[in-house]
């Protein structure tokens, strides 16, 4: 063979594997700039997905899942109460330090994290949601809906947890309640061969507010009473509503405080009776309809009011001028005239009334000289009208007294000032009181844990985020229930405790509270409105009047015993411990 052809071959081969292994190396290092440039397009495309999961939107998430947690955990805590730990004896601690909670805590952490709290939480049945609702409220749903957006760019979504140390379920206000945890993300590249992930850590806390959810004891134990309506069994779903002017504490209930007593406004000179209700003057009692009179008030002169047309129909009047007055027979003593049952003293000088007379009246009226319908407000919610002027009025006397013993007449009337009262049992406001259940503490069965004998929930621990409401409306009394249930207070633990009247625990009822307008409404009878029978009655134990700080009477009125006629304390609680509206 020609040596310079092998030379030339072995030269070409050299140059051929310099130009192979060049481009080798070339090619090498395009594919790793290439990898090097698409595991961090990767990882940018990651980070930008992972964007739009940030602080804020986890954080509106978690509003979301955690909000509906707690309706759900309420809602079956009415039928399947939070098991208290063990070790916990409520019934007789001195207060609590909210280890009593645990399970509530336990089950809203998994209700969020996966919507199932299993039975070991309650007393009853677990609480598991559908499908449909872990998909959308839970955050393993939320997961699984992250992937589905994911996994078309190539991402996985390995990890969404909580950190369990980390979760805390504090209450913080009487329905609102802190959520804290910490949760952790990771998100891995699906493509083969890549080793790209994002890790995120994010610090969650949130406020569930309660506000508006029902009430879960009164709801449960509604279902003792079998209330049923047109057939059909009746769950009391109470809304629980605070008082807006709670941190204000009872007292701001309270319209006439720096005057006297809670709810006194003023006095009138004389009269009988007490009635409940919107005034009218006189000048404009022809707006009042006519179906309507018999629940209000008619103010005027005494001349303005006989010459109203139908004035006899109102129910109750305020005589804002003075009866005239004329010498009698009797030394110190004048014969009445110009007024309502005017008092005349006969031979003997025995005080009488002319039952007989135009005058003589059986209705509640009183003379307030001072009267100015401006000083009163409220609303009447049967004409809907939003200025109306009401109050109450009380006598030392009823009329059947006053027929028998006509100088009771004589006796001071006063007059007071309820509708913030009113208001807040008939919109059923919750009030503060640290040895009444907290909401948190109403998902546990709580008529369990007292011995039946107790008279009142008086033994309850204080807790910080104590409240209270009243039983009051058709589910409590009216033709849902048994008219035996008009003899319980009316404060809720004690409602449904059937505290009654006993001698170790009086129970007292109450006029005026908060539908009675008048004695015939108090005194209705089964058959004459079924609808509205004993709804206004009212009644509290010793217990429920007495064991606040600043008010006692915060839910009644209570008058000073006539010092000639003791049993005749017209108002709030009488000695006898039978309230003036009963007959007998």
């Amino acid at each position: 063979m020609n040596r310079k052809g092998f030379f030339f071959i072995i030269v070409a081969f050299v140059l051929l594997s310099y130009i192979l292994t060049s481009t080798y190396f070339w090619v090498r290092a395009i594919e790793m700039e290439e990898s090097r440039y698409s595991e961090a397009f990767r990882t940018s495309s990651m980070e930008m997905a992972l964007s739009q999961v940030n602080e804020e939107s986890v954080g509106e998430y978690v509003d979301i899942s955690a909000r509906y947690a707690f309706y759900r955990l309420n809602h079956h805590s009415i039928e399947n109460p939070v098991s208290v730990p063990g070790g916990v004896d409520i019934a007789n601690e001195d207060s609590l330090d909210g280890s009593e909670l645990e399970n509530v805590r336990l089950a809203m952490r998994e209700l969020v994290l996966s919507g199932t709290a299993p039975e070991d939480y309650f007393e009853g049945e677990p609480l598991e949601y559908s499908e449909n609702e872990k998909l959308v409220y839970s955050l393993d749903g939320w997961k699984n809906q992250l992937n589905a957006s994911l996994a078309a760019a190539g991402f996985e979504l390995v990890e969404l947890s909580i950190d369990e140390g980390s979760f805390e379920f504090n209450q913080v206000n009487f329905t609102q309640f802190e959520l804290v945890f910490e949760m952790n993300m990771t998100i891995v590249d699906s493509q083969a061969g890549s080793s790209t992930s994002l890790h995120r850590t994010y610090d969650v806390n949130r406020t569930v507010d309660a506000t508006g959810m029902v009430d879960p004891y009164i709801a449960r134990e509604s279902k003792n009473l079998d209330l049923e309506w047109e057939g059909e069994s009746v769950l009391v779903g109470k809304p629980v509503f605070i008082a807006p002017y709670w941190e204000d504490g009872y007292e701001a209930l309270c319209s006439g405080g720096e005057n006297g007593p809670c709810y006194y406004e003023d006095d009138g000179s004389e009269g009988q009776g007490w009635f409940y209700g919107p005034v009218v003057m006189a000048e404009d009692a022809s707006t009042v309809p006519e179906n309507a009179t018999d629940n209000y008030i008619l103010a005027g002169n005494y001349s303005a009011i006989k010459s109203t047309p139908d004035w006899d129909k109102f129910g109750a009047y305020i005589l804002t001028s003075p009866p005239t007055e004329e010498n009698s027979d009797c030394p110190g003593e004048n014969d009445q005239d110009d007024t309502f049952s005017p008092v005349y003293y006969d031979g003997d000088c025995d005080a009488e009334l002319d039952t007989g007379s135009n005058d003589y009246i059986q209705k509640p009226f009183m003379v307030y000289e001072g009267f100015d319908i401006g000083d009163y407000g409220g609303v009447d919610l049967q004409s809907g009208d939003e200025n109306a002027h009401k109050l109450l009025f009380v006598a030392g006397a009823n009329p059947w007294e006053v027929e028998t013993d006509p100088e009771l007449k004589f006796e001071g009337v006063s007059v007071y000032n309820i509708e913030n009262l009113r208001d807040f049992v008939m919109c059923g406001y919750y009030m503060p009181r640290n040895n009444s259940p907290s909401f948190l503490h109403r998902m546990f069965d709580l008529q369990g844990m007292f011995n039946d004998e107790l008279p009142a929930y008086d033994g309850w621990p204080e807790s910080p985020w104590g409240i209270e409401t009243t039983a009051a409306g058709r589910w409590a009394g009216g033709n849902l229930v048994a008219d035996s249930w008009d003899a319980y207070s009316r404060v809720d633990v004690e409602f449904f405790s059937e505290v009654e009247n006993t001698p170790q625990n009086p129970v007292q009822m109450i006029k005026g509270m908060p539908g009675n307008k008048n004695i015939y409404m108090c005194n209705m009878e089964f058959g004459y409105d079924p609808n509205l029978e004993h709804v206004g009655h009212f009644r509290l134990s010793d217990w429920a009047q007495e064991d606040r700080e600043e008010y006692d009477d915060i839910y009644w009125i209570e008058t000073d015993d006539s010092p000639d006629v003791p049993e005749n304390d017209n108002t709030g609680c009488d000695n006898d411990e039978q309230a003036n509206c009963e007959l007998d």
